[in-house]
Order: C-alpha cells, then sequence, then structure tokens
C-alpha cells in the first residue's frame, strides 16, 4: 500500500511534527457475539460452526475495482426484518468501477439449526460504502473475498426477510460500525461490509497558548474545547480524527499530564443536521456534519478537568499535543483550542449539551454560540483559564494550527 504524509503546517504559537503512516483498512474490533479470526480456508455451509459466536475477518485489502459492485445498503440506519422485505425501504446502491475499497466478512452458521440467535458489533477503520446482505450481491462480490477461502456462491447464504426469521441490521450513523441480529435456522448467515481503503495521513500537531490572569479556586471545573474546519471536501464522506491527544501544563510547581478524548468527525455529504454525541467505550467524541454550507468551526474534541487544588492565574504554556488521521487526499483543516471554567459541570459527556457547529441554523441550537459550547451548563460559567466569563462559553481560542492531506 501507498504511504502517505498528513503535513502540518506552522501557525501561531504552534510547534507541529509529522509522521509516516501506513494504509491498514481492517476490522478493528469487534463486540457483543463476534468473533475476529484470520481468513478461513472455508466458509461453506458447516465448515465453520458456532452455537455462541459469529465470525467476522478481513477479506482482500486496497483493491481497485475493475467493475461496478451493487450493494443492498449504503446509508446509516435501522434495518428491520420488515424492511428488509420491502426493496424500497432498502438504500441500494453501486460502488463504482476504479474506487479504491478493502473488503470484510461476518459469518453465521450454528451447529444447532433450531433458532439460534446472535448479536453482536463489528468496527472499522474506514468508512462503510456499502453492505451486502442479499444472496445475489453477495454472489457478485465474491472476488473480493479473501484469497484460499471457499465461498458457497450461489447458494442461499443472505440475510431472511421472512417471518420465521429475525435477521436485521444496523449500521450505526458514525460510518464505521455494523450492528449484526441474525436468527439462522436452515443455513448460514452472511454479510460482506467493503469499506473505502483510502491510504490515510497522519500527523502530530502541538498548540501553545496561555491562561489569563484570573485564578481558578478549587473545586471548580476546566472545560478545555477544541475546533477544526475543514476545506477540499468533495461528494464523499470524510473523516478527519485526533488520537492521543494530551493537554499539559505546571502549576503551583506541580506537572500535570491531562488525557483528552479522541474525536472523530464526518463531514458527511448526505447529513442535513450537526450532531455531536459521546462514544463511552471507546472514549470518542462523534461528530457528524454536513459537507457544505456550514458557517464557522466544528468541534473537535473536549475534557473537563476537576481543579484538584487553587490554580494561581497566568499559567504557561499550556499546551495541547495529539495525532491527526484523515482518510481522504486533497484535504485541509485548521484546528485551535479554548478553556473556560465552570463552578458545576458533568462527568457524563453526553448531558453537557455540547454544540456541534458554530452555525446558528445547522444543529439542534439555533443560537450564536461557539461550536463546544456546553449548553446545559452556560449559567455556571465564570472567568478564568481563557474565558471572561460571561457569553464566553469555551474560552478565547488559542493560535491556530494547520494541516494538509496532499
Amino acid at each position: 500500500m501507498s504511504r502517505k504524509k498528513l503535513v502540518l503546517l506552522v501557525g501561531v504559537a504552534v510547534s507541529a511534527a509529522a509522521a509516516v503512516t501506513t494504509a491498514a483498512a481492517t476490522i478493528t474490533a469487534v463486540g457483543g457475539q463476534v468473533t475476529k479470526i484470520p481468513a478461513p480456508p472455508s466458509v461453506m455451509f458447516g465448515a465453520l460452526q458456532s452455537d455462541t459466536t459469529m465470525f467476522a475477518f478481513d477479506e482482500q485489502q486496497d483493491v481497485v475495482l475493475g467493475q461496478d459492485v451493487a450493494v443492498d445498503i449504503t446509508q446509516p440506519g435501522f434495518y428491520s426484518p420488515s424492511c428488509l422485505a420491502d426493496p424500497n425501504c432498502l438504500t441500494p446502491g453501486t460502488i463504482p468501477t476504479g474506487t479504491h475499497v478493502s473488503s470484510h466478512f461476518v459469518h453465521a452458521d450454528p451447529i444447532d439449526k433450531d433458532h439460534v440467535q446472535l448479536e453482536g458489533t463489528v468496527r472499522t477503520d474506514f468508512p462503510i460504502l456499502g453492505i451486502a446482505v442479499f444472496d445475489h450481491s453477495l454472489d457478485h462480490s465474491d472476488f473480493l473475498g479473501a484469497p484460499g477461502t471457499v465461498y458457497p456462491t450461489g447458494f442461499g447464504r443472505g440475510l431472511n426477510p421472512n417471518d420465521k426469521q429475525n435477521d436485521f441490521l444496523i449500521e450505526e450513523m458514525d460510518r464505521e460500525t455494523v450492528v449484526i441480529h441474525t436468527d439462522t435456522r436452515l443455513h448460514a448467515d452472511q454479510v460482506r461490509i467493503i469499506t473505502s481503503s483510502g491510504s490515510p495521513c497522519t500527523g502530530g500537531s502541538s498548540i501553545s497558548s496561555n491562561f489569563n490572569g484570573t485564578p481558578i479556586a478549587a473545586g471548580n471545573y476546566i472545560w478545555f474545547n477544541s475546533v477544526v474546519k475543514a476545506s477540499g471536501l468533495g461528494s464523499k464522506p470524510v473523516t478527519l480524527r485526533l488520537d492521543a491527544s494530551t493537554i499539559t501544563f505546571t502549576a503551583n510547581s506541580v506537572p500535570y499530564t491531562l488525557n483528552v478524548p479522541n474525536a472523530l468527525v464526518t463531514f458527511d455529504p448526505a447529513v442535513t443536521q450537526a450532531t455531536t454525541t459521546f462514544d463511552n467505550g471507546t472514549n470518542t467524541w462523534k461528530t457528524t456534519v454536513p459537507s457544505s454550507g456550514l458557517a464557522g468551526n466544528t468541534f473537535l474534541s473536549g475534557l473537563a478537568f476537576k481543579v484538584p487544588t487553587n490554580f494561581p492565574g497566568g499559567i504557561k504554556p499550556v499546551t495541547w499535543n495529539g495525532t491527526f488521521t484523515t482518510d481522504t487526499p486533497g484535504i485541509s483543516f485548521q484546528w485551535k483550542w479554548g478553556a473556560a471554567v465552570y463552578t458545576s459541570f458533568s462527568s457524563d459527556y453526553n448531558a453537557l449539551g455540547v454544540k456541534p457547529v458554530d452555525d446558528n441554523k445547522a444543529s439542534q441550537y439555533k443560537n450564536s454560540d461557539h461550536a463546544g459550547t456546553p449548553e446545559n451548563f452556560k449559567s455556571f460559567v465564570i472567568g478564568g483559564a481563557r474565558g471572561g466569563g460571561g457569553s464566553n462559553f469555551t474560552g478565547s481560542y488559542s493560535g491556530t494550527g494547520s494541516g494538509q492531506c496532499p
């Protein structure tokens, strides 16, 4: 696979160092009744069986399609048995010739054929382009199968939309997670998940800034928050990640290193309403926004820090570090961070009501607040860190860091 570097440009009070990463479009995590395995010799009926788990494995990686590939599901959503029985309820589509893809397979074949139900989660590291759940689409995409694995091409093996079996499939809104429920009786159930495999650009970035002169009392909370603005997004979904992120500073001669939650921002042309949620299982802020038409910045990540002892004003430097990754060549972005002080806050990030975008029309919060504002706790903001209280809910922003994927 090719290698790419995320070029991080130096801005005000910003240092940048880029690292090189090799692309790897794989299943990164499974949950529930799913076990990840190496590609097996066979997924013919009776060759790989279990009454307690489905099996998931990676198939061919970074393939340039030489033909169009038809799939049954192309959009996030909940696909129930009744939906699977109604073709108009699905979101079929075609992944066009020339697309770089990677393929992943889920197989359920119980020993006991009398009503075995299994449910589990599969997470990939690149956006899902389409999912094959019916016999026809599975058969015609078997050329993406793992070399050396025998497939039951031409036999009934897809999910079954009927009254006797209760198969269903969910693709979650972050486009990287699939929840599959199988109710297998007479044969195996199989699903193929096709993702993009664009070589990722990865690089580290660091922005240093200072706190203002207002002391911060013990027991108050500092809301560290960051925002991003991207360009060159195009007509397909684009993801931007922030991982391995820390905030460092020294107060009262004591050094602090705070681990910041990960961030996954998805710019999706099919999305009309911007949303932000926090995934406790992966410690990740997940923000999904429209690809175009937004005014201002998009929320990136945030950390609530309860001050353990009285902090003096004027703490400096305060440095936010992290590693950015994007799956799409040609995009560029700018990011920056702020910090505000609150007398009361919540450790449940989903209870904060974080505004996902500056735009005053594109989210449920139709106001002029900055992205990253904890809407449910605005009445508790006071001066300190990089904020002056009042209506400054995120604090003043640091200098700007910039990056681009050639």
